[in-house]
């Protein structure tokens, strides 16, 4: 355990006795000496308020020359010390000095003081715990001297502009904003708000960003891009691609070092311009694809390091040697995650490791589990190998599940302190951490205890050797109140059920999890229902705790009809479920969702999203007259959480179809010539690298009326979700229903056999003959039906 947290237990057990030191009291001021930045000055206006609060009472700020001595004090003051790094001593009898290194370590050293000895807490956006006292004490004799362990801390936790959380994120000494293609940097045009009290990080880009260092390349030079597997060059068109660049060509990496020494004086200037510090990191990371040059000359590259990571390593150690004093951080990530073999990073190289989780392709990391755990095997070697290879690290961490179908009661607080320690041990110096609540792509799928989730891992982000088991059953206490016994009952049971399921939490179907049943879900229900009681009339603590319904209720509806008499169990009707999420939901909007600070519609697209999910369940999908006696799964297409091209369509299934014409360029490769191949839907298996069913239309097939009809794909057994099979519509696999898939694998039942169909409307003269309109696509349906004869199975399509 780490000296502060030695500390502030030592603190909370000697409460109730008397100690000497600097006693500080209502009649006390806050005195400044040579406080000059925003920060600096604004932790003296958070003490001085906050002391308010705790004494109940005004407290005064004053500068050094207008004190007289006497009064009580606590002393601000700008010092000369590592970065970042602050000191708290006892002075006098009634004296305290805080000092700190400009421009955050007052800031945090104020914060300090207020956590050590005044024991206030900052547990959620809108939760800022401040206890009354008489006075507060600093031990004389000591000097409370520190500095946050990792250099770069920052975990989005949802919205990094809602004002609470940027208030919050401060206090808890985040030092970094949450920005994925680095639109947004810091810069004077925060002037001195609280934002400025993140660390000035990046020249250009903040994330995947050889297209923002190959935008203004020639457009006559298509070889200075990456070559794909078909013989064409692929130039990015933003930071998703749908290209990588050259990197063995050399003029690629003169071009490259030009625009970066560029950027470095552009951002120095503006920094000596307004007064902030220099920035020192470039971030030179691949497009997010996995589309890598094949070239010749790349290929060698590959061959001599074995790995994608080797080449990029070559590539950005030369781009770093025209700028030695600046660090260039490159992603460890995808193809490039493994490390390569006969080249290290240069020494102002920085690797950082972005595992992604189990649920997701290539994946190595289960996400809910430690770092110890078994099924985290191949993401340990990972960090070991980079960690024997470089000492200079930082990494991407993702605490929370992608794709998935519905959100299901989980957490992986309990393991944190575990991972972050491990962190420390190899090495790492800057943590990076996507945890949001929503990203408004998708219905706000939390893990449960989310409020936790976010303060245990600022605080461990700021101290990893603190004792985590501490801080979570004292965030128990204090946030859940009277209601922390169930709290902490359910959150014991939550764990227990969770370690049952022994796969990676991201490889299983929800509908499919071990835990995931009419016990689990009672026994949970009971646990909250139970605490909403001991609240009280205490809307704030009610809406703490109301916000665990968010998944339990989405788990109760997606699995009402797989468990018979959930009703009876639960003791609630199918109505009052949906009517105490849509409450959760609300109250969810209002604590993480300010309207102001998003794009128009972004938020209005959100709520639509959760209106359609909710909608989806009330009113289950119609089965098709030709089908009526098989047993289905359906999934409305504009429902499947995919990247594809969805437009809404009064005749379509729920409103909604994924869809591919030329209103929608965007598709990575569309061309003029997009529907001039047939038509062919299928089920590639990435494990066994082979389709394990395709249909290629034949032009025959195709009704000709520009209506939708059902269209027979094939039978098949369902990969399982570890094999990453991927469910593609079209030539280009524009289309897509790859999460239905792993919804439908059962293991207990992965040799049954399903007959796929699809619902399609086809337009334009590629598909109906002597048509006048635009060619184009739609699919607003995807059927499994458990397998009967093939031959029933036509003929429902010709019907």
């Amino acid at each position: 355990m780490s000296a502060a947290g030695k500390l502030l237990i030592m603190l909370l057990c000697a409460a109730c006795f008397v100690l000497r030191g600097a006693a500080i009291g209502p009649r006390c001021v806050v005195v400044t000496e040579n406080l000059v930045t925003a920060p600096e000055k604004s932790g003296a206006q958070i003490l001085a308020d906050t002391l308010g609060k705790i004494f109940s009472c005004k407290i005064k700020i004053i500068d050094q020359k207008d004190y007289d001595g006497k009064s009580d004090a606590v002393i601000l003051s700008s010092s000369k010390m590592q970065n970042e790094e602050w000191c708290i001593e006892s002075i006098s009898p009634n004296r305290v000095r805080i000092s700190g290194t400009p421009p955050r370590g007052v800031f945090y050293g104020a914060v300090e003081f207020l956590e050590l000895f005044g024991q206030c807490r900052y547990f959620d956006v809108d939760f800022l715990s401040i206890p009354r006292k008489k006075s507060i004490t600093v031990p004389e004799g000591r000097k409370f001297r520190r500095k946050p362990y990792f250099s770069f801390r920052s975990n989005s936790g949802g919205f990094w502009a809602h004002d609470g959380m940027a208030a919050r994120r401060v206090w808890n000494k985040q030092n970094g904003g949450y920005t994925f293609w680095g639109d947004y940097r810091i810069d004077a045009e925060e002037g001195a708000t609280l934002y400025q009290y993140r660390e000035p990080r990046f020249i250009g880009p903040s994330g995947h960003s050889f297209y923002f260092w190959s935008k203004n390349f020639p457009k006559n030079k298509d070889e200075f891009f990456s070559l794909n597997s078909s013989g064409r060059r692929e130039r990015a068109t933003s930071p998703a691609g749908p290209g990588q660049l050259c990197l063995s060509n050399p003029e690629v990496r003169k071009l490259v070092k030009k625009n970066v020494l560029a950027e470095i004086a552009k951002s120095n200037a503006n920094a000596l311009k307004k007064g902030l510090p220099k920035s020192s990191l470039v971030e030179l990371s691949h497009n997010d694809n996995g589309n890598f040059c094949v070239c010749k000359n790349c290929k060698a590259l590959f061959s001599k390091y074995k790995s994608f990571s080797g080449v990029m390593l070559d590539f950005v150690n030369d781009i770093a040697s025209a700028a030695p004093d600046i660090t260039f951080q490159t992603f460890a990530y995808t193809l490039t995650e493994n490390p390569p073999v006969g080249i290290k990073p240069a020494p102002n190289v920085m690797v950082r490791i972005a595992l992604l989780g189990h649920e997701l392709m290539s994946g190595p990391c289960d996400t809910m589990r430690p770092l110890s755990s078994p099924t985290n095997a191949k993401a340990r070697s990972i960090y070991e190998s980079w960690h024997r290879l470089t000492d200079n690290l930082s990494v991407w961490l993702y605490h929370r599940r992608f794709a998935r179908l519905f959100a299901v009661p989980a957490a992986n607080f309990w393991y944190m302190g575990e991972n972050f320690r491990y962190l420390k041990r190899i090495g790492v110096k800057r943590v990076n951490i996507e945890s949001e609540f929503n990203d408004l792509r998708e219905v706000p799928f939390p893990n449960s205890f989310y409020a936790l989730h976010i303060y245990l891992s600022e605080k461990l982000l700021d101290d990893p050797d603190q004792d985590d088991k501490f801080l979570i059953n004292e965030f128990m206490e204090r946030f859940y109140g009277p209601a922390a016994g169930e709290m902490k009952q359910f959150a014991a049971y939550l764990k227990k059920r969770t370690e049952e399921e022994k796969r990676p939490l991201g490889t299983v179907p929800e509908h499919d999890l071990t835990y995931l049943d009419r016990e689990f879900l009672t026994v949970i229900n009971s646990f909250i229902t139970s605490a909403m009681k001991k609240a009280g009339k205490d809307r704030k603590l009610q809406e703490r705790i109301e916000l665990e319904y968010i998944p339990l209720d989405f788990a109760i509806l997606n699995m009402w009809e797989r468990i018979p008499d959930l009703e009876r169990s639960l003791g609630l009707s199918k109505t009052e479920i949906f009517t105490r999420l849509e409450k959760a939901l609300e109250t969810a909007y209002r604590k993480y969702f300010v309207p102001e600070l998003y794009k128009p519609g972004k938020l209005a697209t959100s709520r639509k999203a959760v209106k359609a999910h909710l909608e989806e369940l009330r009113n289950p999908i119609p089965t098709p007259p030709e089908l009526a006696q098989r047993e289905l799964r359906q999934f409305a297409a504009g429902t499947i959480p995919v990247r594809s091209q969805i437009v809404s369509d009064p005749e379509a299934l729920r409103g909604k179809a994924q869809y591919l014409g030329p209103e929608y360029p965007r598709h990575p490769k569309f061309n003029p010539q997009l529907h001039l191949k047939p038509m062919e839907f299928g089920i590639y298996d990435y494990a066994v690298k082979k389709n394990v069913v395709k249909k290629v239309f034949a032009p025959e097939e195709i009704h000709q009326d520009g209506k939708y009809h059902l269209y027979y794909i094939g039978r098949t057994i369902i990969p399982p979700p570890t094999h990453k099979p991927r469910f593609f519509g079209h030539w280009s696999w524009a289309f897509n229903g790859s999460p239905a898939l792993n919804s439908l694998y059962r293991a207990q039942d992965d040799k049954a056999r399903y007959d796929i169909f699809v619902s399609l409307k086809f337009k334009g003269p590629a598909y109906v003959k002597n048509s006048l309109e635009a060619n184009g696509i739609w699919l607003d349906r995807i059927i499994f039906a458990k397998a009967v004869s093939v031959r029933d199975s036509e003929k429902a399509v010709k019907k």
